[in-house]
């Protein structure tokens, strides 16, 4: 990071902060989840927010715990199902009726 401009430097721990944020809300989501649905929802909208602000990717793990269409957290077998079948990775949202492939190996 030497010679580095001070404002990439704090774009860079931005960045880093954002990341940490997001990793915590889907925590608290997870936790929240059996006694309040619409906190846990509230939570990833909150993620959600916080990623698209700071330009952060949202890391593949908690991409699959959210619909990728009304953006309502899912848990599976309780408000969505997950299921694995030619080589794809299938989440259905029990809010929306709508589902997500992603290729699974």
């Amino acid at each position: 990071m030497h010679g580095m401009h001070p404002r990439a430097k704090r774009k860079q721990k931005e960045k880093r902060v954002a990341k940490e944020h997001i990793k915590e809300l889907f925590h608290q989501a997870d936790e929240v989840f059996a006694a309040r649905p619409d906190l846990a929802h509230r939570y990833v909208h909150l993620a959600r927010v916080t990623q698209m602000k700071y330009k952060v990717r949202m890391p593949r793990e908690y991409k699959r715990k959210y619909c990728q269409h009304c953006y309502h957290y899912i848990r599976s077998g309780v408000n969505g199902r997950v299921r694995i079948r030619d080589g794809m990775l299938t989440v259905f949202c029990d809010y929306c009726r709508k589902f997500s492939r992603t290729p699974f190996k």
